[in-house]
Parts: structure tokens; sequence; C-alpha cells
């Protein structure tokens, strides 16, 4: 007889595997950033989005006034498998970009405009295009853009992307053209900024990357087409009156243990760590992860701490390393036994009081979402009630996350 345990391993093995050939790790790479293109590993990527294309009011598209084929054929040479698309707008168009989208997008001119894109996509031998239209640039055209833009890739065999605020669905957006999408990045960053300069804290928590993926859910999005977005860059509250932008690269150049922290002073970012959690949840949970935006990560002797080399550890080993969070207390909980069969016991080598369990399955359902305080270093939970099957975990402690996938049989 063939012990259930090996059977168990080989199934959890098998399922690693799934995920790791399957995750997308989609990397926004913006003209101005193309001078790092060597400093960047472009294995560790499967989806590359050049930014932004805009059209001037004769049709004209420009990267940046850029010849963007060096690049294209560098990063392919570098990585055949990658996917390379144009992406449109973004959130800094220009005045003279919105007046040429105002006018492209109208009935009248829309299917000439495609006509552009795609004839652009083929000049360049790209595999699709990523519709990154913000805010008040959703209009009534939107919709009807998107679905003849769909129409046309796929007839030549293309794909269509998205990205989205992490929660919020624009009223122009219709059912057909959020179906349209192939891939919907997630743009679960900023949740506070240089326009709130009142508000600081956390731009990017893990709270609100897990709150991006539920509404996109309840928005009727299927897991497979979702990529979560992490950031590789923050926002400096020291001076109220001049919120600032900074790269990860440029905070462990000035100090590496900085790599392993989301905050220094009044600076708000994603340290490895959480850029780590966040990959792990999104691999167990959904289609992958966005990165907005490569060129921010830490290169030459800061290249150790690459925040593109954390995300690559966790799709290959589908696993959270210990280092550089060892000194939170969250990294002192412990779930066993794991394989379970009706309960699972939480333990930790201290007391810690109200933090908070959140299991689901691998579809997002939420099964048990309680707080706990261990008093006695250890609480068995009853688990009794749901089927067989692979779960996830999420511990949330002082705002820290840890994720374990739970196996009941």
């Amino acid at each position: 007889m063939v012990n259930r345990n090996l059977l168990v391993f080989i199934f959890l093995v098998f399922a690693n595997t799934l995920f790791g050939q399957d995750f997308k790790v989609v990397g926004y790479f913006p003209y101005y950033r193309f001078e790092v293109v060597d400093k960047i590993d472009f294995t560790k990527i499967t989806h590359l989005n050049l930014a932004f294309v805009n059209p001037d009011i004769d049709g004209n598209l420009s990267i940046g006034e850029m010849d963007i084929n060096p690049i294209i054929n560098q990063v392919q040479s570098e990585n055949p498998d990658l996917k390379v698309f144009i992406s449109l707008a973004g959130g800094g168009v220009t005045e003279e970009w919105r007046k040429a989208y105002d006018k492209w997008l109208k009935p009248e001119n829309r299917s000439e405009f495609v006509h552009l894109l795609v004839d652009y996509m083929q000049l360049h031998k790209l595999d699709g295009i990523d519709v990154d239209l913000e805010w008040d640039m959703v209009n009534e055209n939107y919709s009807p853009f998107v679905i003849e833009l769909r129409d046309s890739l796929k007839f030549h065999g293309k794909e269509i992307t998205a990205a989205f605020p992490g929660t919020h669905r624009y009223s122009d957006l219709s059912e057909e053209a959020l179906n349209a999408f192939d891939v919907i990045n997630l743009m679960a960053y900023d949740k506070t900024g240089p326009w709130r300069p009142n508000d600081p804290g956390p731009h990017s928590p893990e709270s609100f990357a897990i709150e991006s993926i539920d509404y996109w859910r309840n928005q009727g999005v299927g897991d497979e087409k979702i990529t979560l977005g992490v950031p590789f860059y923050g926002w400096d509250f020291t001076d109220q009156n001049n919120v600032k932008g900074f790269t990860f690269g440029s905070m462990v150049s000035e100090d590496e243990n900085f790599a392993y922290k989301d905050r220094v002073g009044e600076r708000y970012y994603n340290g490895i760590p959480t850029i780590q959690s966040k990959t792990y949840y999104a691999l167990n949970q959904i289609a992958g992860v966005m990165i907005w935006e490569i060129g921010q990560d830490a290169f030459g002797t800061s290249s150790e701490f690459s925040l593109l080399s954390a995300i690559d550890y966790v799709v290959k080993t589908n696993s959270l390393p210990i280092t550089g969070i060892d000194d939170n207390l969250i990294a002192d909980i412990t779930v066993f036994p794991n394989p379970f069969h009706n309960e699972i016991t939480i333990s930790a080598h201290r007391e810690i009081e109200a933090f908070k369990i959140r299991i689901t399955d691998l579809q997002g359902r939420e099964l048990k979402n309680q707080e706990l305080h261990l008093s006695n270093s250890e609480k068995s939970i009853d688990l009794s009630g749901i089927q067989n099957g692979i779960y996830v975990m999420q511990l949330e402690y002082g705002g820290k996350f840890k994720i374990e996938k739970l196996l009941k049989n």
C-alpha cells in the first residue's frame, strides 16, 4: 500500500511546481529607465510592459520618442520566453496626449486608432497591448475602445491587459470591457501619497493588497486573470508641504538594513519581507504579481538586496525565508500539525495579544476570521467543519503578515 503521507508530499511538490510555472511576474519598464536595462535580470520576469506609448493629435505613436527595438531585442535575447507588451497612457498623461486620446477614442476615429496601435505592435513584433488609461480618461468612449481593440488583437493572436486601481471600479467600465482583458494588473499601492500630505503612512500595506484582490473578485474577475501590483518605490512624508517619491534602490544604497524595513522615519515603502509575503500570498491565490516599476530596484553593489530576486525566490520555492523578519513577533508564531485532521494548534514562544487569523480556500473564499490571544503559548482551532483540501492561513500582528499553506486530510 502506498504511504498516504508520501502521496500528500508528492501532491504538494507537484502543486508548487505548477504554481511556479504558471505564475506571472509582470514588470513595467518606463522609457526613462531604459538606461538601466543592463542591470536587470529579465529571466526573472514573464511579461514586460514598455511604458508608455502615447499618440499625438495626428495619430503618431511614440514611447518617449525613443527607439524601442534595441530594448526589445536585448530583453528577448536574455529571455526568449519573455512576452513584451506596450502600455498605453499611464498616470502622467500630458495635456497634449489628453487631447489626442479625446480625439482618437471617439466613435468616428476609434477604428483608425485601433488599426494604428495594431500596426505599431506588429512593427515591433510585440505580444500584446496593456491599457493603462486612468481616472478621468476612463469615460464613455473607454469600453467601446477596449472591446474593439480586443477584437482586433484576438484576430492577430495577441493579448490585451489592463491596469486598474486596487479598490475602485470606474463607472464607465462595462462588463463586456472588463471581461475583454486577459489579465488585470491591480495597482494595490498609492493608498496615500502627495495628494494626501496630511495622511502620512504606508501607501501599500499587505492589508490593502488582500483588500484589492477581494474587491476585484467581488467584481466577478477570476483569480486566473488577477495580478497583484507591488511597489518598488515609496513616499517620503518628512516635509508634508513637499511629499516626494523615492526608489527602493535609493534606500538600500543609504543603508543595507533598510532593505528589511517598511518605514524609516516618515519614509514608507515595501521592504523585502513584505514584498515576499505579498508574492507568496499571490502565488497561492491568483495569477501573478505586477511591479511598478523594475527600474527602481537595488542594483550594483546593492544587487543582493534586489526585490526582483526576492520575488523570484518565492516563485521558485513557493516558500518564505525567515531572514529579515525574525525580529518581529509574528515570526514566533507557528502552526501545527500540517497536514492536519480536525484541528490545528497555534503556538508562540511568548505571550501575544490580539493577533488575527484568516483562513481561505484556494478560490479566496473566507472560511474563518477571528482574533486570538495567546496567553498560555498555545491555542487550538477547530477546523472539523471544512472539507479535505489545501487552504491558506493569513496571520496578522502589528501590521505584519505571515502566510501558511494548510493541508487537511
